[in-house]
């Protein structure tokens, strides 16, 4: 009997080591790096930018058939009348009564006023165009990726703090109405230990809301729900070790202003597209036909015949429609040229303001830490002499909240931190995937 109860227990174990291996999922921290490639992959913003990028392309390869010949087939096949002038009924019609037309034609165009040619660049210019703007799709999603990725982190923090600071102030609450009853300590005291619980009750919420709203975010951006976040990427080696270093990059090889160049050559060119339109234009075509047209009670014979010609168009005029439109697009070029020096200042301001705000992220940091610090020491000091009767109930709560307020300061100092060092290097154009390392976890091999 004995044999048979350790036999069960044994199996129980070993069913119990089974369930623990094949049914719990270990948690997994995410990193930084490995929410963006999720994101790189994943983000439909992303993947639309891709799209457009081989919607590009295609228009080129339309541009490009206007170098090749075009071929067409055609034919026609009619009922012949008879000698009476009367057509057949269906049952009574035969092979003589039909007459037969077809052909193929060839035309290549010799000459176009170089307007395929241009057709062609101005497609090129596009291409690169709409991938510059993907480096800048790519370049916010990555931004954002980091933005909400610290938020959740200093959410996350900020809720750990408010159910440590909700278990203080009850604990106040509860040490405040012990002494009331006893004497030592008023209902007053009481009362401003319970508002400063139910303060601490309403930061809980709004933290819980905040990071739920940074949860969904992520979730949009990533493809995927935050789990266990950690090691945020530090960019400190790559970013600009100047302000002039920062701009000269950003000048150079931000895609918003190299976008705003290529879709000036692009009006540069089309201009010439329509230049072209002015010049004579030179086809070759060619054609082979082949006609069966009998005649009732009369076999005739089949008809083959070839032709080619070479003909030539020029422009007289067309209503003033083509000076207008040489106009139109002058002004267009005006336009992007001026959109070109817009977007070279706006990315120097934005140079400027994502330094600056490091520098600041960076100094908030730094004296949060020193806050929190002196703040500790206070609280301490004053809580020791708070229990020997030297000091208020109210000065307690106080510090309490100085030291709190000095800890979501640090937390805020790290997300800002990290927002802003993402946001200089956005600024200066160079934040991607490859700039960041991240190539060999998008392709291992």
């Amino acid at each position: 009997m004995r044999a048979r109860k350790v036999s069960c227990r044994k199996y129980a174990v070993v069913l119990f080591g089974l369930f623990v291996v094949f049914l719990w999922e270990p948690v997994i921290a995410q990193s930084m790096s490995e929410a963006i490639v999720a994101a790189y992959l994943n983000n439909p913003a992303l993947k639309a930018a891709r799209v457009a990028v081989k919607e590009a392309k295609e228009g080129k390869r339309i541009a490009l058939s206007g170098y090749f010949p075009k071929i067409a087939g055609f034919g026609n096949v009619e009922l012949a009348k008879r000698g009476a002038g009367e057509f057949p009924s269906p049952s009574e019609i035969r092979h003589r009564d039909i007459n037969t037309t077809m052909g193929i034609k060839l035309t290549q165009p010799l000459f176009d006023g170089f307007q395929t040619s241009s057709a062609v660049q101005v497609k090129t210019e596009e291409i690169k165009a709409t991938q510059e703007m993907l480096r800048n799709v790519e370049q916010s999603t990555i931004n954002d990726v980091a933005v909400v990725f610290s938020d959740i982190l200093r959410y996350e923090s900020a809720l750990s703090l408010s159910k440590s600071n909700i278990s203080f102030f009850k604990e106040r609450v509860r040490t405040a109405k012990k002494r009331a009853a006893v004497g030592e300590g008023t209902t007053t005291d009481v009362a401003q230990a319970e508002a400063y619980y139910q303060k601490a009750i309403t930061s809980l919420h709004s933290n819980m809301a905040a990071l739920k709203s940074s949860e969904a975010m992520f979730l949009h951006l990533v493809g995927m729900k935050p789990k266990k976040l950690a090691q945020v990427l530090s960019l400190d080696p790559i970013l600009p070790r100047s302000l002039e270093e920062g701009i000269d990059l950003a000048l150079v090889g931000h895609p918003v202003i190299t976008y705003k160049i290529h879709k000036l050559k692009s009006a540069k060119l089309l201009l010439e597209v329509q230049k072209g339109s002015l010049l004579p234009s030179v086809g070759l075509q060619v054609e082979a036909n082949y006609s069966s047209n009998p005649t009732w009670g009369v076999v005739s014979d089949s008809l083959v015949s070839t032709g080619i010609s070479l003909g030539i168009s020029i422009p007289i005029y067309a209503g003033g429609s083509a000076n207008a439109t040489l106009r139109r697009t002058k002004a267009l070029i005006e336009s992007a040229n001026l959109q070109v020096h817009i977007a070279r200042s706006q990315v120097r301001t934005q140079v400027v303001t994502a330094w600056e705000n490091l520098a600041a992220a960076r100094s908030a940091l730094s004296s949060a830490k020193a806050e929190i610090k002196a703040a500790e020491k206070a609280l301490f000091n004053m809580t020791n002499e708070y229990n020997v009767g030297q000091g208020t109930l109210l000065d307690v709560l106080n510090l309490k909240t100085s030291a709190i307020s000095a800890h979501t300061a640090l937390a805020s100092a790290k997300s800002q931190n990290v927002a802003a060092s993402f946001a200089l290097l956005a600024s200066t154009g160079q934040l991607n995937i490859k700039k960041l390392g991240l190539l060999r976890m998008l392709n291992p091999h």
